[in-house]
């Protein structure tokens, strides 16, 4: 089903695979993929303006933060980077040694 009428489908149809090539194009180029890279996964530097209405996860057991964080992985399969006030935690370190 598509929201557009039927005349125009094909446009919109179009239209969809011109803007997938273009960002598909977009990050072929090995710089613009790296800068967006930084930037997606850069570091989280606290509440500020900024980050205003965004909602942060508080626990005080790391093994609350953990089960947070795979309910994250199995809703959208991606595994979030977990911070404490000294920095990014090392989770693999964390359970190696049995502290989760």
């Amino acid at each position: 089903m598509s929201a557009f009428i039927e005349a125009k489908q094909a446009q919109a149809g179009a239209l969809s695979l011109l803007v997938a090539q273009r960002v598909r194009n977009f990050f072929k180029i090995e710089k613009n993929r790296t800068e967006f890279e930084a930037w997606y996964r850069g570091p989280f530097n606290g509440l500020t303006a900024k980050y205003q209405g965004m909602k942060v996860y508080t626990c005080k057991t790391l093994k609350r933060i953990l089960e947070l964080r795979e309910a994250m992985h199995d809703y959208c399969g991606e595994w979030f980077d977990v911070y404490d006030e000294n920095g990014k935690v090392d989770i693999e370190e964390v359970q190696s040694c049995g502290m989760a």
